[in-house]
């Protein structure tokens, strides 16, 4: 898959008297476009990424040269984009070890980053829906943070295997969202825990991603904060997650053989007064909690996990028990 990206380093310093690298302008650009690449990848995620202004700072110089190794003490990386596209199509390929911490762990050129400061972030993904033809997404603006212990080096694992990553954004430009990783790199099973709190939002603005991959309008609802925790690896996600919110108002909507959106009157009207819970929690009730019990599908990303683990919580947060199951007989109707 090598030639179907395009990698750019604009210049790199190196002070010995300073023990600093810095480098300005890494490019990584995938040659093709959404479904154009997935498909002449084998279904992998499209990533693309451009890192402007990167400063590594104590650098062990005998390391370096003698071993070929970037062991330093601190690195700040400013200004980023990373762009991720998902192809939602079956993949024929199995994604089982290509975890991100799993491809790291398995990079050739060995390194330990005891702090990496990352400022000034865009970070975007999204997603190929095969029946509505169409693609949906999330974005996190001003994504900065911290990652500790950042290290593929064998030794260093032995040591401490875990990387922690304490990353603070705004969901879809407008919404605060603190979250805390950890990744387990010398786990061969990929282990990983997440955890993080969204502020309040306006779930209309999430209507760019469940109108395209859901089928679904929001057209009120207020979210007062969404808290998740989860544990899981290359095989399944356990945790929890609770939405506190009120007044929400649905649209289901269908799509003709013309492409035309339309909304499903007889399911919006049932689910309206059936399905949907309107409020968490309601007056005088105990607050409803989403149960994550998420098996992985092998031929999923990462990402897409992820996406999927925070959405089974969510909806069952949202929908009556009994109703999610009818609802979804109805929606293949």
């Amino acid at each position: 898959i090598t030639n179907l990206h395009d990698f750019r380093l604009d210049t790199i310093a190196f002070s010995s008297k300073d023990r600093q690298i810095r480098v300005k302008g890494i490019h990584y650009i995938p040659k093709y476009k959404g479904r154009e690449y997935t498909t002449r990848a084998d279904g992998n995620d499209r990533i693309a990424f451009v890192f402007e202004d990167i400063v590594v700072k104590q650098v062990d110089l005998n390391a370096l040269i003698f071993d070929k190794k970037l062991m330093a003490g601190h690195a700040n990386i400013q200004r980023g984009n990373i762009d991720i596209f998902g192809d939602g199509n079956p993949s024929v390929h199995s994604k089982v070890g290509k975890y991100p911490q799993q491809m790291f762990r398995k990079l050739p050129f060995k390194m330990k980053l005891d702090t990496v400061r990352v400022e000034n972030f865009l970070i975007s993904y999204s997603e190929y829906n095969p029946d509505t033809k169409e693609n949906g997404g999330v974005n996190f603006k001003l994504v900065k943070g911290d990652l500790l212990n950042v290290t593929n080096d064998t030794l260093a694992l032995l040591k401490n295997p875990v990387c922690e990553a304490r990353i603070e954004s705004l969901f879809m430009g407008v919404a605060p969202l603190s979250t805390y990783f950890t990744f387990n790199i010398a786990s061969k099973s990929g282990d990983f825990t997440c955890e993080g709190t969204l502020g309040a939002i306006d779930l209309k603005n999430i209507n760019p991603v469940t109108e395209p991959l859901a089928l679904t309008k929001i057209e009120s609802g207020q979210v007062k904060s969404f808290k998740f925790v989860m544990k899981g690896n290359e095989y399944s996600v356990r945790g929890k997650g609770t939405l506190i919110y009120h007044d929400l108002k649905t649209v289901f909507l269908k799509q003709d053989k013309e492409g035309e959106v339309k909304e499903r009157k007889l399911i919006t009207g049932l689910a309206d007064a059936i399905f949907i819970q309107d409020h968490n929690p309601w007056p005088n009730e105990p607050l409803r909690t989403g149960i994550i019990e998420y098996t992985r599908d092998p031929k999923k990303s990462y990402f897409a996990t992820l996406w999927r683990s925070l959405r089974q919580a969510i909806a069952r947060c949202v929908l009556k028990r009994k109703g999610l199951k009818k609802l979804k007989k109805m929606g293949r109707r």
